[in-house]
């Protein structure tokens, strides 16, 4: 009997800094929802910081960031983004 087991479990791990697209500033409390999955959010400084094992997911990383004033935006993390401007 020969038995394959195999998993999708992926490492995901990226932070950067999210700022206001017109003044360039940092935004504080933006909530950064990762694949429907986990939540985290920007620090006073704008910067964020994930780094968690997602069970069962491969794949790029598809993002949502919201913030009450501003227009939620979608990315896929797969170019490296390091700078998140929401307007």
């Amino acid at each position: 009997m020969c038995v394959l087991l195999s998993s999708c479990d992926t490492g995901v791990s990226f932070n950067g800094q999210v700022v206001d697209k017109t003044t360039h500033q940092p935004i504080s409390g933006v909530r950064i929802n990762v694949k429907d999955r986990d939540t985290t959010f920007s620090y006073s400084s704008g910067n964020y910081r994930y780094n968690r094992m997602m069970y069962g997911m491969f794949g790029d990383v598809d993002i949502l960031l919201e913030k009450e004033g501003y227009k939620a935006k979608h990315l896929n993390l797969s170019a490296g983004i390091h700078h998140l401007r929401m307007r």
